[in-house]
């Protein structure tokens, strides 16, 4: 049986957080290089973790685009003591429960 990882992948698995820093901290820069790696790097654990949640593949990659536009956003925010991954996945966590309240209000709306 083969298991068919992708160079980004494979990437991901060698490179501790140590070594994310300065692509986060060019990222912070505004830097658009190394946030196309960042998204590249991390969007098919956020989109896998937003589609096991809300399995509709058009929502999972609308909210992963979401996650990603925020994360972004809010690099200054985050705190180099947890795992970027988790920081990443929590927003993801936030942003699909906004999706749901949203869309919970929608199915209320009778308009």
């Amino acid at each position: 049986m083969y298991c068919f990882v992708s160079e980004i992948q494979l990437y991901l698995l060698i490179m501790k957080d140590e070594q994310l820093f300065p692509l986060i901290q060019k990222a912070k820069e505004k830097d658009q290089k190394a946030q196309t790696k960042l998204i590249n790097i991390f969007w098919v654990d956020v989109f896998s973790f937003v589609m096991k949640k809300v399995r509709d593949e058009n929502d999972a990659d609308e909210i992963t685009v979401n996650v990603f536009s925020k994360v972004l956003s809010k690099l200054d925010m985050y705190d180099p003591h947890f795992q970027f991954k988790t920081w990443i996945l929590t927003i993801a966590q936030n942003t699909i429960i906004d999706f749901w309240r949203r869309k919970s209000r929608e199915n209320q709306d009778p308009t």
